[in-house]
């Protein structure tokens, strides 16, 4: 009898029935010896247990196999599936496909196991292409689950697809998640899950394979990748601390293959059983310097109170010291910690990445850390500028060196923060007359893009000591406000937006400002337009200068802010050679794109 196909098919078949059968939601109708071409019958899906044709959602295609084998393979097995009817499976939408291993027992009898395999038209077009002038290909199936609802969700979901996919057929390509990442936009995705009264709804989401949707220009599209396992981190606002430090206010939920887990900073992870109780803890420290040093003072802490308090519930924290490795950890903690004074010296916010720093990064934060937080004094063989950065990783520093000293070939210096409140700097008007002046004066506009320890509570401050002292400081602070635009314009950092801004503001509100109010009033319009539309109130403002202004060049700027490109041109075309020399430099040229001038 094992060599008899329909007797083979037959078992195949009733086995099927039978796992089918075992849902309340499903209905197999599937015939023995069927001899239509490449389907078998058809599982019925219901919206509840009631059987009724009002409750019926629909079908899904089935084709059942037989297969004799003398052993069962371990985990998945593989298939070659016939070419001809993969293609009629293509043609329709999809199919669901079974097969049944039987094995002959020595005392009589056989043993049965079946697989299956949900193949919607994105997998049939894979197949086609892969098996392409061969009569069969290989396809891989998966175990059917022991648990009735596990296969039920998958069908469901499998059915949904079904549905999805039908416009595989006329997409040239499709989408992959390394090209909506490459094109930076924000998506749409989509994807489907059964969700059982009673049960956590992230263990279903996450628990399974499902393939992932997302929209497009020629209508809903899965990605190329295929079925994927969904893993997803919600942040919740927790109060974490140790007595009276509070160390984080938000936490993240980890859901991943049907399990969850709490990540405590960037570095802890807690692991939660089926009950959500505490499981595993593992550290693993993040390389972000400014996260590992809040997350080390928290787990040494943790490790020594035994515990800290979420949302005011305490919760047990001991671990092994070769877990902790304490000691290691307490160097490592001061030596972050002197990095953190020196950054906080020089007013840098930047993040360090502590896997990608090198010896002589090292070696230089070291050398700064004396040099600026003790004074001791840099000896070099060479000779320094008065005005030098430092550089680590993609932080730039900002120094002057004041040579103090030199010595048998050697020069001594003693190296200052440039924004530090005592620098002296003067500056030379075009009359070649020097005057004392604010040390933003210096920033040009590469700087401005560059320099990473700039201490913008002192700018405004450092403008307003120069006044009386220096004529010039409206017109210098005005030229700030223009370099810190044009380094945002290379930049995109909203930093120098807002900074530029503040100062902007700064320059309208000054009593003694003896800049022309169209010219400041351009400026600020030219930073609003590049973070937000305008209010009619502003547009009418703008407005104002053209009718009042006889200055070509500012009746050009407004035209350029309001987006009247003609106008614009029309105006440019009266403005003098000079100007339009040095209007090239100017950040309002940045909205002259296809105007052509």
């Amino acid at each position: 009898m094992a060599g008899n196909s329909i007797w083979t098919e037959g078992e195949a078949v009733d086995f099927i029935k039978t796992e089918i059968r075992k849902s309340k939601r499903m209905f197999p109708y599937i015939d023995d010896n069927d001899k239509t071409p490449s389907w078998d019958g058809n599982i019925f899906l219901y919206s509840n247990s009631s059987g009724e044709k009002s409750n019926l959602l629909g079908k899904i295609p089935v084709q059942v196999k037989g297969h004799n084998i003398k052993s069962f393979p371990k985990g998945n097995m593989k298939y070659r599936a016939e070419m001809a009817d993969l293609r009629n499976f293509y043609n329709d939408k999809g199919v669901l496909y079974f097969v049944v291993c039987l094995r002959e027992l020595e005392e009589g009898g056989f043993e049965k196991k079946g697989y299956y395999a949900c193949l919607p038209i994105a997998k049939l077009k894979d197949l086609l292409e892969k098996g392409k002038g061969q009569i069969t290909t290989t396809i891989e199936l998966s175990p059917i689950p022991n648990k009735i609802k596990e296969l039920e969700n998958s069908l469901f979901n499998f059915y949904d697809d079904l549905g999805k996919q039908v416009g595989v057929r006329y997409a040239k390509e499709l989408p992959s998640i390394q090209d909506l990442t490459d094109e930076c936009l924000e998506q749409q995705f989509e994807f489907t899950v059964m969700i059982e009264n009673n049960e956590n709804p992230w263990n279903q989401i996450t628990s399974s394979y499902r393939y992932l949707y997302v929209k497009t220009a020629n209508g809903i599209l899965p990605l190329k990748e295929g079925p994927c396992k969904l893993a997803f981190m919600t942040d919740r606002e927790a109060c974490i601390r140790i007595g009276e430090r509070v160390y984080y206010k938000m936490t993240k939920i980890k859901h991943r293959s049907g399990k969850a887990s709490v990540i405590i900073g960037d570095s802890i992870e807690i692991f939660l059983d089926e009950e959500g109780c505490i499981g595993r803890i593992q550290i693993n420290m993040t390389q972000s310097f400014k996260h590992r040093l809040i997350d080390l003072e928290f787990l040494l802490e943790a490790y020594r109170a035994k515990h800290f308090l979420f949302n005011n519930t305490r919760i047990d924290f001991v671990l092994n010291d070769d877990v902790i490795k304490e000691k290691e950890k307490r160097e490592h903690l001061d030596v972050l910690r002197k990095i953190k004074n020196l950054f906080d010296t020089l007013h840098i916010t930047k993040d360090l990445q502590l896997n990608k720093l090198q010896t002589k990064d090292w070696d230089l934060l070291e050398l700064l850390h004396r040099c600026l937080l003790y004074r001791k004094p840099y000896i070099t063989k060479k000779k320094m500028n008065i005005l030098c950065q430092a550089k680590i990783q993609d932080i730039r520093i900002l120094l002057l060196a004041t040579e103090i000293q030199t010595e048998n070939g050697k020069y001594y210096y003693i190296l200052k923060d440039f924004f530090e409140e005592t620098v002296a700097f003067a500056c030379e008007t075009n009359n070649g007359i020097s005057y004392p002046a604010s040390v933003f004066v210096a920033m040009t506009i590469e700087l401005y893009c560059t320099c990473s320890n700039i201490n913008w509570e002192q700018q405004i401050p450092s403008f307003k000591k120069m006044i009386k002292d220096n004529p010039e400081t409206f017109k210098l602070a005005n030229m700030g406000v223009l370099h810190m635009i044009a380094a945002y314009d290379k930049t995109r950092s909203r930093e120098l937006l807002r900074r530029a801004e503040e100062l902007q503001d700064w320059l309208m509100k000054a009593k003694n400002c003896d800049l022309p109010h169209d010219l400041m009033m351009i400026n600020k319009c030219q930073i609003i337009k590049r973070s937000r539309k305008f209010t009619e109130k502003e547009q009418f403002e703008i407005r104002d200068i053209i009718n009042k202004t006889k200055d070509e060049s500012f009746k050009f700027a407004c035209y350029l802010l309001l987006g009247e490109k003609t106008a614009a041109k029309y105006h440019y075309v009266k403005v003098d050679k000079q100007t339009k020399v040095d209007m090239k430099n100017w950040p309002i040229m940045r909205f002259t794109k296809d105007l052509e001038i």
